[in-house]
């Protein structure tokens, strides 16, 4: 079960941000969607980054409320994991799993495709797959 079909399934709309978009302008973003997340891309569509709630709560602690008026370049995180349309379902889960984070960007040909989260996957094989696939899958992600 790769990706693709996930994103088939799901949709592959992604909420992005370019670099210099100021931090509350990405907040209200992440307000007015309900979401946790947004993708930082260039204009071409290139991953350059992931601005989170984690993000934004780790930067007030540091800086305060001025920190609102910088760029989300100046704050979010920069070594993002990736995957791409072709990788398995597992293999996204497992990494998830071992780097401690729910939601990694969809790239395709260099540019985003889409984002995948933890739920996703795990509503994708609720919905698609049959028991023993189900077990399979998860017997075989590392959770820590």
């Amino acid at each position: 079960m790769n990706i693709k079909k996930l994103l088939r399934t799901k949709g592959a709309d992604v909420e992005t941000v370019l670099p210099a978009t100021p931090v509350l302008d990405a907040v209200r973003v992440l307000s007015g969607r309900n979401i946790g997340l947004l993708v930082v891309c260039d204009a071409d569509r290139r991953v350059a980054g992931v601005f989170s709630e984690r993000d934004l709560a780790r930067a007030l602690a540091v800086h305060g409320a001025q920190v609102l008026a910088k760029p989300v370049a100046d704050i979010m995180t920069r070594d993002v994991s990736v995957c791409r349309i072709s990788d398995d379902m597992e293999d996204v889960m497992d990494a998830m799993a071992k780097g401690r984070f729910r939601h990694m960007p969809v790239v395709h040909a260099g540019k985003l495709a889409g984002i995948v989260s933890s739920t996703d996957i795990l509503n994708y094989l609720s919905e698609h797959a049959s028991s023993e696939e189900r077990l399979l899958f998860l017997s075989k992600i590392v959770w820590i």
